[in-house]
């Protein structure tokens, strides 16, 4: 088999992926709601035709939007999906079912949880928007501590980030009415931060 570098790299924003009309085609077209000139491809064989259209569908990146903002919403809602064994269900989307999601089992109640979510954070430099992640930490009342708990994943480019990583607190971690969580919220660059304590 013979291979070559990429020509080029197509960003998949507010796009259609349609499979060629013809019975014989392997082909498919990529036409763009901007008006931009469409893209021909053609596959080997009509069962790997159908393999780049799905796998292009799920790439857009609609697509992986609504996937991200389902996921954040089960995130929310868990607590309330849960069965009567004490487990909690992650069911697959409905329109577009994948081997990524799948059902999991949380084998305790948590003591405490929560997401976290940003609102207009400002990045040091005016010519970028932040790349923000939350350091957890706990500061327990009878050691005056601080003890570094967890962190949330990095989200790039937004000034308003909402984290798919939250923090939970297991049934028998210490954690107390007088204990509090420091919340620091860093910009990765930057390295500055903003902090909150709960």
């Amino acid at each position: 088999m013979k291979t070559s570098d990429p020509a080029e790299v197509i960003v998949l924003e507010r796009c259609d992926i349609v499979e060629c009309r013809d019975n014989r085609s392997t082909a498919l077209t990529i036409t763009f709601q901007s008006g931009e000139p469409g893209i021909y491809l053609e596959a080997v064989s009509k069962s790997d035709c159908g393999d780049w259209i799905a796998a292009l569908r799920e790439a857009n990146s609609e697509g992986l939007q609504r996937r991200i903002a389902y996921l954040q919403r089960l995130t929310m809602e868990i607590k309330a999906d849960t069965s009567p064994d004490g487990t909690h269900q992650i069911l697959p989307l409905p329109e577009m079912p994948s081997p990524l999601i799948s059902i999991g089992k949380i084998p305790f109640e948590p003591k405490l949880e929560f997401s976290l979510a940003c609102k207009e954070l400002v990045a040091t430099a005016r010519d970028r928007k932040p790349n923000s992640f939350v350091q957890i930490t706990i500061i327990n009342p009878a050691q005056q501590s601080l003890t570094r708990y967890t962190h949330t994943e990095t989200v790039e480019g937004t000034r308003d980030p909402v984290f798919l990583t939250g923090a939970t607190f297991p049934p028998g971690y210490p954690i107390y009415e007088e204990t509090r969580v420091k919340l620091t919220v860093y910009d990765v660059k930057e390295k500055s931060q903003e902090t909150v304590s709960i």
